[in-house]
């Protein structure tokens, strides 16, 4: 009985034994396919995930393609049904201190309560700038419609010889605008709303900041459109070329080269010739298009004439920096010392402008020298009114134009930390209008895309502190029109020190 029982265990437990092995070389199967299952599946979504990365976005431009459609969002918010756009959101605003005159059918007291804008065309045209370089950078056309409608509204707003207080045609005014709910729109230049006050002459302050500047950005804006939207815009429209390098050429100074601000105001300045250099270069790449050789020669004439004038007007050698503007006699209207330079605006930031412009080679000895030296003043990391690329310079505006610079000059690092600020100090808080506008907005577009096309990277730039010190540091022989300069301006400072 025993031995029965120790032969049955011994086969039941050969039997048990056998359905282990197989049970355990069952599980093992289905671990192992489960595993190579779950390893194939990996390979293919890594496989795929590689040729999604190869074929799109990094991290960093997903997140700048972000920024810019919020953007073109916001820039399309600050637009009246006529295509205007205006300095901020409309918002139903009190007016005093001058008297809205009845306008379009609508007595003063009515339009009044209407939400409204100022309108400076100078910042609206940036804005569509940087709309247009947006939509180049993401492939979209987005932000064709809008800019389309603020071109056709500048266009229809130039002014005749006879509608123009200074009798120039083709210059614009700002505007306050007024929309009903309805979608009624009055429209009411500054001139007329300040007339008042100042009366409808050309002192009357507030028919436009400028004129030169206006229509150099509106023809690069046009060029703009036509490089990325449609190229048959301007198909027939030489003559509206014609008649904004017109607006351009009425304050020009034959004696400089140079174009003084407005008629009633003759100061040439450095920002706006900058500015006038690229309108008479995108002039140039207009008549090109146009097939109008001579006329492009002469743009391009004028172009070159300007920047030299800009190196050799405003540049103090010196003191190797720029002069903010200059009088109609060309005598600087600003000092040039290291004193001054440390004065944000006008002084330090005009410094940029050239860079921007692309009036200086980025690689060129000046611009390094320039980018240099507005960095050591105001690119100090943390210290108080010093910093401007964490907008802690001494003045509430984001100036995000100066970022432009960074990306000219190859310093993403420093464009990439600007816009971190401007999202942290800014954007959090909802975009108050005491830190920004249309401008900013579209300041800000232009360098998103040029980050973006750069693959979002954020390397920096090449400083050469010693190189640049020991230029800042090198005596120059100076001329005698350059010496007279230097001792007019310490006579200047001498008498501001006692008085």
């Amino acid at each position: 009985m025993q031995l029965w029982y120790n032969s049955n265990r011994q086969q039941h437990n050969s039997y048990l034994l056998s359905n282990l092995q197989y049970l355990t070389f069952k599980l093992g199967v289905i671990v192992i396919k489960r595993i190579l299952s779950i390893v194939l599946a990996c390979v293919l979504w890594l496989g795929l995930f590689a040729a999604v990365s190869a074929e799109g976005e990094t991290a960093e431009q997903a997140h700048y393609r972000e920024l810019m459609l919020n953007e073109i969002a916001y820039v399309k918010s600050l637009a009246f049904e006529n295509g205007a756009i205006a300095m901020g959101p409309p918002a139903v605003t009190p007016y005093s201190g001058f008297e809205l005159p009845p306008s379009g059918g609508f007595d003063a007291a009515e339009y009044s309560k209407w939400k409204s804008g100022r309108v400076i065309p100078y910042f609206s045209s940036f804005a569509a700038l940087g709309v247009l370089d947006a939509c180049a950078a993401l492939g979209i056309d987005d932000g064709q419609e809008l800019v389309l409608h603020y071109i056709n509204w500048y266009i229809g707003h130039m002014n005749t010889k006879k509608s123009d207080k200074n009798g120039v045609a083709g210059t614009v005014y700002d505007y306050y605008i007024f929309q009903s709910t309805g979608g009624d729109i009055v429209e009411v230049t500054m001139l007329d709303a300040h007339a008042s006050q100042y009366g409808l002459f050309a002192s009357n302050p507030y028919g436009y900041d400028s004129t030169d500047s206006y229509a150099a950005l509106f023809l690069q804006l046009l060029l703009r459109y036509i490089e990325v939207f449609d190229s048959s815009f301007l198909a027939d429209k030489k003559a509206l070329v014609d008649t904004l390098a017109g607006v351009m050429k009425a304050t020009y100074v034959k004696a400089l080269d140079l174009t003084g601000a407005k008629p009633e105001h003759m100061v040439c300045y450095l920002m706006d010739n900058c500015e006038v250099y690229g309108g008479f270069a995108a002039a140039a790449g207009i008549y090109e298009l146009l097939g109008e050789a001579e006329a492009a020669k002469g743009a391009l004439v004028s172009a070159e004439k300007v920047k030299q004038a800009v190196h050799n007007r405003f540049w103090s050698a010196g003191n190797k920096a720029y002069t903010a503007a200059v009088y109609r006699i060309g005598f600087p209207m600003y000092d040039t010392s290291q004193k001054r330079l440390l004065s944000f605006y006008p002084e330090a930031a005009a410094q940029l402008f050239p860079i921007i412009f692309g009036l200086l080679d980025p690689q060129s000895d000046r611009a390094g020298l320039v980018y240099y030296r507005f960095h050591r003043d105001f690119g100090q990391q943390g210290v108080p009114g010093r910093d401007w690329a964490a907008l802690d310079k001494g003045d509430s505006f984001v100036w995000a134009i100066l970022a432009k610079a960074c990306v000219t000059m190859g310093d993403y690092g420093r464009a990439a930390a600007f816009v971190a600020a401007v999202e942290e100090k800014v954007f959090a808080k909802g975009r108050p209008g005491s830190q920004y506008y249309c401008a900013e907005a579209g300041h800000l577009l232009s360098v998103l895309a040029t980050l973006y096309e750069n693959g979002g990277a954020a390397s920096g730039w090449a400083e050469d502190s010693e190189t640049y010190e020991r230029m800042l540091a090198e005596k120059v022989s100076l001329s005698f029109w350059d010496c007279l300069i230097a001792f007019v301006w310490q006579v200047i400072d001498f008498f501001q020190g006692i008085f």
